[in-house]
């Protein structure tokens, strides 16, 4: 069924809302799905790591954020447009509940982001405090504490809304009515433009019409719940602090990633040449320069790590800042269809959906030992792990690179 207005007028933006929430939206949870659950089952080959557990985490919220999106909004647009199913907001108004996941996702993704992002830092800016700060167990506490407080946060908005069921008086509906007359679309504070007012049609009679009905509760309606928490709480904790932290502490380990490299190259070439002046041959202390040169360029396991999150901590930086653009420019004008703010909201969250589905690629593309431990989880190898057999960041290329080397001389000599 076409998305209709309060007044019973055709939705002008239902192709838009078809193509980029219905088609687009099934594209993303395709894609979502497929990316994430394969980059968990990857990095369960990895040797356990605070990164991996992190990266594990960061997979879990978008594959809860993709499904609560796929059920509450991509779904429900197709339902309307192409009159092939029953839109839940219409038939099931407590689907407003399940919604409540969205935000909670959203803001789990951009907090574990928080924590890659710290992660690194001690890697990279405080290395000697990593392996107190940064153990299994502390990872796994940061994870559910910043869980916790997330679901805590959202608490309120479990109280702004409530389902009522209402006898309406009037004339018994037709037979071919359908209850899209009775749905208004519009969009909500969090991530996801939803259904705001909705009626269900349940029974019928002559004279009137039972109905459940979602109503916006006194607590919603009140001064410090859509001011105060709403509008600044949600939009500090959701996008100023997170988004702040984001980029000071990518600038920090990026600026000391380049640092560390002039130096190391440096060092590395002087001490090539030392040597090779003293052994009295010019030639081999060019060769051993160059040498110095390409081993250089050639990243550490753990720079690769860094390289990779780094990365996705950027990435997700751009896919989120048109949302909080959006979150402080909707205060300033009304819009509609049509008006650049509204594609401006669209847009915004769309790249906030499109952030869940992307990390897969940039594991792959980034990251020559994800792609090992892909090929280890598709092929059902066995797991890798660090140097003695202990896990660590980048150790079980060197372990598999060694096998590969023994079984070479095995077959050399059979030869």
């Amino acid at each position: 069924m076409v998305q209709l207005s309060a007044e019973g007028e055709r939705d002008p933006c239902a192709l838009f809302h078809f193509l980029v929430w219905g088609v687009g939206g099934v594209v993303l949870c395709c894609c979502g799905y497929t990316g994430n659950l394969l980059s968990l089952i990857a990095l369960q080959k990895d040797a356990r790591t605070p990164a991996t557990t992190l990266l594990q985490s960061l997979a879990v919220s978008d594959l809860l954020l993709l499904t609560v999106v796929c059920v509450t909004e991509f779904v429900p647009r197709i339902c309307d447009y192409g009159h092939v199913c029953d839109n839940v907001w219409v038939v099931w108004p407590p689907v407003r509940y399940l919604w409540l996941l969205v935000p909670m996702a959203h803001m789990a993704s951009i907090w574990i982001a928080v924590l890659i992002a710290a992660n690194r830092y001690w890697a990279v800016c405080r290395p000697h405090d990593t392996a107190t700060v940064w153990t299994n167990r502390r990872t796994w506490i940061y994870v559910a504490c910043v869980a916790f407080a997330i679901v805590v946060f959202n608490v309120p908005r479990i109280f702004e809304y409530r389902i009522v069921y209402t006898y309406h008086n009037g004339t018994k509906m037709a037979d071919n009515a359908t209850t899209a007359d009775h749905v208004t679309l519009s969009s909500l504070d969090a991530n996801s433009t939803v259904y705001s007012s909705v009626v269900a049609n349940v029974a019928s009679d002559d004279t009137g019409t039972w109905k459940y009905e979602e109503t916006t509760t006194d607590f919603g309606n009140k001064y410090a719940y859509t001011h105060i928490y709403k509008v600044g709480l949600v939009n500090t904790l959701l996008i100023l602090l997170p988004l702040g932290f984001l980029l000071v502490s990518s600038v920090w380990v990026i600026r000391s990633l380049h640092v560390g490299s002039s130096a190391s190259l440096v060092k590395k070439k002087t001490k090539k040449e030392t040597s090779s002046r003293k052994a009295g041959s010019t030639a081999a202390a060019a060769a051993a320069a160059g040498s110095g040169g390409d081993e250089y360029r050639k990243s550490s396991p753990s720079r690769e790590v860094t390289f990779v999150l780094v990365t996705v901590v950027l990435v997700a930086v751009a896919c989120q800042t048109p949302l909080a653009v959006f979150h402080f420019v909707r205060y300033l004008y009304q819009y509609r269809c049509g008006h650049v703010v509204f594609y401006l909201e669209n847009i915004s969250k769309f790249l906030v959906n499109l952030n869940a589905c992307v990390n897969f690629v940039i594991y792959c593309i980034l990251g020559p030992r994800f792609r090992r431990l892909l090929v280890l989880a598709v092929t059902c190898s066995a797991k890798e792990t660090g140097p003695g057999g202990r896990g660590g960041e980048g150790g079980g290329g060197r372990t598999s690179r060694t096998r590969e080397s023994v079984e070479m001389s095995r077959n050399s000599v059979k030869t």
